[in-house]
């Protein structure tokens, strides 16, 4: 009995060691566009919608090289976002928020780092459209 629970709780150490799956990183990000979502309702904006997509080398590089954005990502964030997506182990997703405000307009997007081994994930916010 005591043989059998160490195998099930070393098994499950091998297994909190893999990377997450595809399913795992696209309801981590979609968590965090809810988050954001939440973070504009609370700050009175209306119809607030938020699409996400994984991200490839050139679809990044794209985004980055982008010059019609009303807010660039910063050098160092640009920097940070090629780095992860030249890891092993780092996946590029990005989320686009639109949202009204008062007599107003605008479109964010975030890029999100996500650490595929651990969940960690770090977010790249800026404009890329206001009225």
């Amino acid at each position: 009995m005591k043989l059998s629970i160490l195998f099930l709780l070393f098994s499950f150490q091998i297994f909190a060691s893999e990377p997450l799956t595809v399913k795992q990183q696209e309801l981590e990000v979609s968590n965090i566009a809810k988050q954001i979502r939440k973070q504009l309702w609370k700050s009175r904006h209306i119809n607030v919608e938020s699409s996400y997509e994984y991200l490839k080398v050139e679809s990044l590089n794209e985004y980055l090289a982008d010059d019609s954005f009303f807010e660039k990502l910063t050098n160092e964030e640009s920097y940070k976002a090629s780095k992860c997506m030249a890891g092993k182990y780092c996946e590029v997703f990005q989320i686009t928020v639109s949202s009204s405000f008062h007599s107003g307009y605008q479109i964010d997007g975030h890029l999100v780092l996500l650490d595929t081994t651990t969940g960690e994930y770090e977010v790249l916010s800026h404009n890329i459209y206001g009225e």
